[in-house]
């Protein structure tokens, strides 16, 4: 027992980083959380990048956003103060990711406000449905983003994070949604308010993931430096808050979840109820070309189901009654189309 002991305080002690291996972190996150004109251009830059490849439904494109985002650096920042109770560092850290915040935001709408209409596509249209899946990668995110600033030997992790937890796309999916309730532009698809939702709790849930993992973290790796009582009462305060944001959050986003699976497994339906029709009722060599489901409306009291069957040969009769009963019986009342 006392040899389990003794592996577990040096298992311990070779997590904490030295006085000088502290410092040295601690000197370059407080840089990097640190409002410039670096940062301030490269916010620019990814904001406008990531607009283009959401509206250009381009991922790769995205993903260099992603890469070009600074926005982790100052969230590093406020949870190395939180963690150090280092109040300028976590004031210094809010003012620069509120700015970024809000310059990336200001571009995203200012870019669907100029840009003439276009379709929301399927890169936006990912970003407005976030789940507790979502908050799991923020804080692995997160986790990897604190561990690569804080050790310099694992420091290459620190591109593969900000990809992974991606904070500048559902942004500016924010912008554009905010440009669309204006009426900026017109959308076929879906609710211009849904989209700002979802996406607005998209980013912030990646934002209280990433804190709450980091602060973790620096814990792990040695920083906190509580001398007194009222210290580790204001630390505990602290921690506790950041808990809290994650916590609330959480009920949301199961709700996201709980829709996205009954959305799955609606379109499954929908999608076997129509191949099935094709093949029966048309031509065995039919096939199921495109069908979307769409959202229940209640002003018209039903659902929309849009479908493309390609057939080679021309029925003499559809029977569209009978394919709409079909469809009814599992996803209530529908107009077929």
């Amino acid at each position: 027992m006392e040899g389990y002991g003794d592996s577990v305080r040096r298992f311990r002690a070779s997590l904490f980083l030295s006085e000088e291996e502290q410092k040295s972190a601690q000197e370059s996150i407080a840089d990097n959380a640190r409002l410039s004109f670096e940062y301030l251009l490269f916010i620019v830059l990814s904001a406008v990048v990531a607009t283009l490849g959401l509206i250009t439904d381009s991922a790769p494109v995205i993903i260099g956003a992603m890469v070009l985002a600074p926005l982790m650096s100052p969230v590093l920042g406020i949870s190395l103060g939180v963690v150090r109770g280092d109040l300028s560092l976590l004031g210094r850290g809010l003012k620069t990711l509120f700015l970024g915040l809000l310059i990336g935001f200001a571009i995203a709408s200012i870019a669907a406000w100029l840009i003439p209409e276009f379709l929301i596509t399927d890169e936006i249209k990912g970003r407005t449905h976030p789940t507790l899946y979502d908050l799991f990668i923020g804080m692995a995110a997160g986790a990897g983003g604190a561990m690569g600033q804080a050790r310099r030997s694992v420091a290459g992790v620190l591109p593969g994070a900000a990809i992974a937890v991606s904070l500048m796309p559902p942004l500016c999916v924010t912008g554009i949604s905010f440009a669309l309730m204006l009426g900026a532009a017109e959308s076929l698809e879906g609710s211009a308010f849904a989209m700002f939702y979802g996406s607005a709790l998209l980013w912030i849930a990646n934002l209280a993931a990433i804190n709450l993992a980091a602060i973790s973290i620096f814990v792990l790796l040695g920083f906190r430096q509580i001398r007194h009582d009222e210290e580790i009462k204001h630390f505990r305060r602290r921690v506790t808050l950041s808990a809290f944001l994650v916590i609330l959050l959480v009920f949301p986003l199961v709700a996201f979840l709980q829709n996205t699976i009954q959305r799955s497994r609606e379109e499954r339906v929908a999608r076997n109820i129509l191949t099935s029709f094709a093949h029966d009722a048309l031509d065995e060599d039919a096939q199921l070309v495109s069908f979307r489901l769409g959202s229940f409306d209640p002003r018209e009291g039903v659902r929309y189901v849009i479908c493309t069957i390609s057939s080679p040969a021309l029925p003499e009769r559809i029977d569209a009654i009978d394919l709409r009963k079909q469809l009814e019986q599992e996803l209530g009342p529908i107009e077929l189309r």
